[in-house]
């Protein structure tokens, strides 16, 4: 994928100057169209709402490994399991601002503690415009895929990070410091994001230094809203730049990676509805041609392919029934190395917020990814297990954008 950049300090200008423009134009629009009324005092309780996420699965492994035979292995694993509350109220400006604090489980030996705070930031929105700073998800991916958990895919989905030295749990990909702003047209179909972040870096997922920011980018989305997401075979179309910054690799200080995905309508029945997601990622690599360490891999140039078609069977307008397949494949670029992964699934709703879930996951490896990290030549993984997903909301005198759940990674509206 050949795509033209402006010269890098240029664009990690941009970057960091878009959230503030975003905020400074969207304050007095908002001032002068009056979208929102202020409550005139502070002491008015704030909007209250929590949500949450139960999952608790049993995972059988059959690995084949590179040295031959085969090796087993069984779990009960709750991770990716959080809760999230955000408070929120009307500022006088026709804004209304709030924090978020969620809590999350991590994978088992992930070095982040039985408990992980994936969500800590606070917020700005208005009808033209969003702020947020703070640690939340980072910007790198577009597309969500129908998959119980989120790092079931996330070598395919998302834009690996470069700063890791070992081979982290999925959370040291997905959450960071972030400063973002959000600038919308179209009653909110069109949104241009920018972006800077400080990832998680080195070999426990520590920042190499908590003030510095190592990465950022911008995206351009078009999105119907939730209420006209069946209006048009076009559900949503996107496209991302995003920069890393570059350690230890002489002549080299940035690496730029470029995305595009959406999603496609195959029909419009909300009753037994039909859809196709995709996503490709092309990472132009720092100038590495290796495989053997997941930074190497980040470092050396590759492209990432998911697309998945998922069904939903909704009788009464109630979510009963989806099925899904999911299919990706990675090339590593001057090197005999590349994967593929193809995983079905099938969630069966129980009653109110619990859900069956079945999975199988097959993984395969080939060239010199078979003697890289794990050292496997493919994975069987069998997930069963159930979740339970809950939000309520408390004092809700104002109206909101989207629900918190788009926050969390992976939420499928």
């Amino acid at each position: 994928m050949n795509m033209t950049h402006c010269k890098p300090n240029s664009r990690r200008w941009l970057c960091a100057i878009l959230p503030v423009l975003a905020l400074a134009y969207g304050t007095t629009a908002s001032a002068a169209s009056g979208f929102m009324r202020s409550v005139g005092t502070s002491e008015v309780a704030p909007r209250i709402f929590l949500m949450g996420r139960g999952i608790a699965t049993f995972d059988g492994s059959f690995k084949n490994p590179t040295a031959g035979g085969t090796k087993t292995s069984s779990l009960i694993n709750f991770s990716d399991s959080f809760l999230d509350a955000q408070f929120a109220s009307r500022l006088y400006s026709g804004v209304h601002g709030g924090m978020l604090l969620g809590l999350r489980f991590p994978e088992a030996g992930s070095g982040l503690g039985p408990a992980f705070y994936h969500q800590v930031n606070v917020f700005l929105e208005a009808r033209r415009w969003g702020l947020r700073i703070g640690r939340t998800s980072l910007p790198n991916y577009l597309i969500a895929f129908p998959t119980p958990r989120d790092g079931d895919l996330i070598d395919y989905t998302q834009v690996p990070n470069n700063n890791l030295t070992g081979n982290q749990a999925s959370e040291y990909s997905q959450y960071g410091n972030v400063l973002k702003g959000d600038y919308y047209w179209l009653n909110s179909r069109l949104r241009l994001t920018g972006f800077v972040a400080n990832q998680l870096s080195g070999t426990t997922g520590n920042s190499l230094n908590r003030f510095s920011l190592n990465s950022g980018g911008a995206q351009i989305n078009y999105e119907l809203v939730p209420g006209e997401r069946y209006a048009s075979w076009l559900r949503q179309l996107g496209a991302e730049i995003y920069y890393q910054d570059v350690h230890h690799i002489p002549g080299k200080r940035r690496q730029y990676s470029y995305l595009i995905g959406g999603v496609i309508n195959l029909n419009r029945d909300p009753i037994d509805y039909w859809e196709l997601r995709f996503q490709v990622i092309d990472n132009e690599g720092a100038g590495v041609t290796s495989v053997t360490t997941v930074q190497n891999q980040a470092h050396t140039r590759s492209q990432s392919y998911v697309v998945s078609i998922r069904r939903v069977r909704s009788p009464y307008l109630m979510p009963r029934l989806q099925t899904a397949v999911t299919m990706a494949y990675q090339h590593f670029d001057g090197i005999n190395a590349n994967r593929y992964s193809v995983i079905p699934n099938i969630m069966y709703r129980l009653g109110a917020n619990t859900s069956l879930i079945a999975q199988y996951a097959y993984t395969h490896n080939q060239g010199m990814l078979q003697n890289a990290t794990d050292r496997f030549k493919s994975d069987n993984t069998v997930t069963l297990g159930l979740t339970y997903a809950f939000g309520t909301t408390s004092n809700n005198y104002f109206g909101n954008r989207t629900s918190l759940l788009n926050v969390e990674h992976g939420y499928l509206p």
